[in-house]
């Protein structure tokens, strides 16, 4: 029969005699640590003015098809999820039931890896939407972790992959030069590229998150 549990003495005294516990998290974990939840009235989907960003309805903006089509308007979105969030007294519980040799195994549909953040062992994490704490390049495959993303990410910036392509080259345009007395007021006409100056191309693809998209 199932207990109801409101004080953590009272929580402790309940797990323990228990071995091999499964914890199932939903995104309340998260709410106090100023982590938006996507329903509620306060929550991401209500507070999205879905007319200025071209969508149809809230739940469009985390479709893999509108990202694909214009992955701008997730980071707009979703820019918060980037900044740096402290664990939760949920999340350091958790990381106690592990030191303690309690937990088997904490199944969270959380993206935000506070679980992670609190200490606890990856191997004992299972995310079966994905996290943020990493994103790869949609046309390389290159695998970015969230630090490296993050800075254009909070802004509302579309990261891209900063790869180098292989054998690929492109012509820089030369500085512009100070116009001599000669050519002093009259037009001039376009710059040609300056054959000695090459530079490396990068792959400039879209990063996406490793986070489950609708």
């Amino acid at each position: 029969m199932a207990r109801m549990v409101r004080k953590k003495k009272d929580l402790r005294e309940l797990v323990s005699s228990k071995q091999n516990i499964i914890i199932l998290a939903g995104a309340g974990i998260s709410v106090s640590c100023g982590i938006p939840d996507f329903r509620s009235a306060t929550g991401i989907y209500n507070n999205l003015d879905i007319a200025e960003l071209g969508v149809g309805e809230a739940q469009e903006v985390f479709s893999i098809e509108t990202f694909n089509d214009d992955p701008s308007i997730f980071y707009k979105c979703a820019s918060n999820l980037f900044r740096t969030y402290e664990p939760s007294d949920t999340h350091r519980f958790v990381k106690w039931l592990e030191d303690e040799g309690r937990l088997l195994r904490i199944y969270t549909q959380n993206i935000d890896g506070l679980e992670h953040a609190a200490g606890v062992s990856k191997s004992k994490i299972c995310q079966p939407h994905g996290s943020l704490e990493t994103a790869t390049c949609t046309t390389c495959g290159k695998r970015y972790s969230k630090a490296d993303i993050a800075v254009r990410a909070r802004t509302g910036i579309v990261p891209r992959c900063s790869r180098p392509k292989k054998n690929k080259k492109a012509k820089v345009m030369p500085t512009t030069k100070r116009k001599s007395s000669r050519l002093a007021g009259r037009q001039r006409g376009p710059q040609q590229p300056d054959d000695g100056l090459e530079i490396d191309l990068h792959c400039c693809g879209v990063l996406k998150p490793d986070i489950v998209f609708m």
